[in-house]
């Protein structure tokens, strides 16, 4: 077989399965597609949801002076005092810049949400990272968002609020 197209071997493995394999094939291929078309993408600025403007990249110690440990960690700083952190070794940010009642909010609305897909993963016996992304692309149909647009680290404090909301709808219906 090594003489072979790679095209070639596809078609000639293909040809040697069952339906059942086939089938099998074609739901992990499914699976996959659904989580690149709901793969979530950061945003390109890091803008303030609590005043609009673009924030300043600073190191931890500016924002935790008492945290010896987030000394070396990377930052977005708004002039408002709003801040985010940014995924490790990068200046890629978690999310946008947010005061303390949208980091409030928010943590409420990971509170709520986390516990859906957590619930999802014991009950279809799936991986964190399926049900994560099954619970979020749910969570964009609820709010209207497109999907891969849809973080709770992204939301203002009144979409954050709206995530409790729907997730408690949903526990209610669940009951």
């Amino acid at each position: 077989m090594s003489g072979r197209s790679s095209n070639e071997r596809d078609w000639l493995d293909e040809s040697l399965l069952t339906d059942a394999q086939r089938a099998r094939r074609q739901r992990k291929a499914e699976k996959r597609r659904a989580r690149a078309e709901a793969k979530v993408t950061p945003p390109t600025d890091p803008t303030c949801v609590e005043c609009g403007s673009m924030p300043e990249r600073v190191k931890g110690d500016a924002i935790y002076p008492h945290r010896a440990d987030l000394h070396m960690k990377s930052f977005w700083r708004c002039q408002c005092g709003a801040y985010v952190g940014c995924h490790p070794f990068t200046r890629v940010p978690l999310g946008r810049p947010a005061g303390p009642a949208t980091r409030a909010a928010r943590n409420a609305a990971h509170a709520s949400f986390d516990a859906l897909w957590r619930r999802k993963m014991e009950r279809d016996g799936c991986g964190q990272q399926e049900a994560r992304e099954a619970g979020y692309a749910w969570l964009a149909q609820q709010l209207g968002y497109e999907p891969g647009k849809c973080h709770i680290a992204w939301m203002t404090a009144e979409e954050a609020a709206r995530v409790v909301e729907v997730c408690a709808s949903l526990r209610r219906v669940a009951a």
